[in-house]
């Protein structure tokens, strides 16, 4: 009996406390992530109390959780070229104090992939392909291989017409074609094959200079298609038809350059190379058939247009340019006679040994200049410039060495009036 009481306040003492022991206030959410391949990570989000948000990669047991509903949110995950998704994209749980939930992420492979090849290009270059499909898919294709990651659906592979560096163009023999992906990690093969759409001109040039200008030799075809050239080429991606091969006459002083078939015509067909030629001779033009002409007079003060369209400020200076040209090569040196309104006669001797067969207005060398003075800058100002007054260079007309060809050029000169200018005078303490 003495015994027994000896225990009855241990007893009492660990019921006491059992009793004052904290009960639990957070819960656990075990999360399993299930069906993905070796090596790849979920991509999953848990969110809930206070802000919370997690991370979660892989199987997780998220611990320390605040009761209350927590979402499971399921991304779709890329992996090796392909992509898993979930059957739903949320689950909720509701956490409780001292409780454990769980929830299973059961990722499955939601994506296929098509296996291009491509046939009939040259070497070293890729396709040019637009491949559409579901959802607004729509990508770019350049080389062949895999087209990775595709949701399941119809597909449309375009094949659109390319050109290599050299301008061949190619085009595929199936403009179009539809290909349909399953959720597979095995691919769907699809082959586009190209084939030449073009053509090639081969035109060999002899007899002329290689940096002859400009360039005399002309070739024009189908599409607007036109060139220039004074030596050896070779034209491709061209489209099929009839292409004409114009052989102007060139110089290039002393000598001049004529074609022996000023014109001809070459067919050029789909995939073939088509072989021209044009030969020229050389020869001096006849000196008996020299022309000299004036072709254009303008006043010059700060810019102008070669038509002298800018009217000129009265009361200032201005540079007036006489641009005269020849028909051939030729070592003739005549003088520009300018007579002005005022009654001013101005000679201009030559500058260049011989006279250009074309106008070049960056040249300042070019044309027979003069200086006129402010007072010469007037409104009212006319100008009469004659080329070679004295005949001293045999033409074969003289009836265009006088510009304007029958009465005076006007100049139109303009007074501007005086701007008024306020200045401020500012000081800085």
């Amino acid at each position: 009996m003495v015994h027994l009481r000896a225990r009855v306040p241990l007893l009492i003492c660990v019921l006491v406390a059992i009793g004052c022991k904290d009960k639990p206030t957070t819960g656990t959410l075990v999360v399993t992530i299930d069906g993905l391949p070796d090596g790849a990570t979920a991509s999953v989000t848990v969110s809930g109390q206070n802000s919370y948000s997690q991370q979660v990669l892989r199987t997780t047991t998220l611990e320390k959780l605040e009761p209350g509903p927590y979402t499971v949110r399921m991304d779709k995950v890329h992996f090796g070229g392909a992509g898993y998704t979930t059957p739903v994209l949320t689950e909720l749980r509701t956490i409780s104090a001292g409780h454990t939930e769980s929830v299973t992420v059961p990722y499955v492979l939601a994506s296929g992939s098509i296996n291009l090849s491509v046939i009939g290009l040259p070497a070293g270059i890729g396709p040019n392909l637009v491949v559409t499909g579901p959802n607004g898919f729509s990508r770019s294709v350049f080389v062949a291989g895999l087209i990775q990651d595709l949701d399941p659906g119809a597909y449309t592979l375009r094949a659109d017409t390319l050109a290599t560096a050299d301008g061949d163009r190619f085009g595929a023999t199936v403009f179009t074609q539809n290909v349909t992906v399953a959720a597979s990690l095995t691919a769907v093969p699809a082959t586009v094959t190209y084939a030449l759409a073009s053509g090639t001109l081969a035109l060999d040039v002899s007899g002329l200079p290689n940096n002859l200008t400009p360039p005399p030799v002309t070739i024009s075809g189908p599409a607007g298609f036109s060139r220039l050239t004074a030596v050896s080429a070779t034209f491709k991606g061209l489209a099929a038809g009839t292409y004409t091969i114009n052989s102007a006459v060139g110089s290039q002083c002393p000598n001049m350059y004529t074609a022996a078939q000023p014109q001809q015509s070459v067919s050029v067909s789909i995939g073939e190379i088509t072989a021209a030629s044009v030969s020229y001779g050389t020869s001096q033009p006849p000196a008996a058939n020299l022309n000299l002409k004036i072709d254009n007079v303008h006043l010059v003060q700060t810019v102008q247009d070669y038509a002298g369209l800018t009217p000129m400020v009265a009361g200032k200076p201005a540079l007036l340019r006489v641009f005269g040209v020849a028909n051939q090569c030729n070592t003739a040196t005549p003088n520009v006679r300018v007579t002005l309104s005022t009654g001013r006669v101005i000679n201009i001797p030559a500058i260049e040994s011989s006279v250009r067969q074309s106008p070049e207005q960056g040249v300042l060398v070019s044309s027979w200049n003069v200086e006129l003075s402010t007072s010469e800058v007037q409104p009212g100002l006319t100008v009469v410039a004659e080329l070679d007054p004295g005949n001293s260079v045999t033409e074969t007309t003289k009836a265009d060495n006088r510009f304007p060809a029958s009465g005076t050029m006007p100049v139109e000169v303009r007074v501007v009036p005086t701007v008024a200018i306020r200045f401020v005078p500012v000081a800085v303490a």
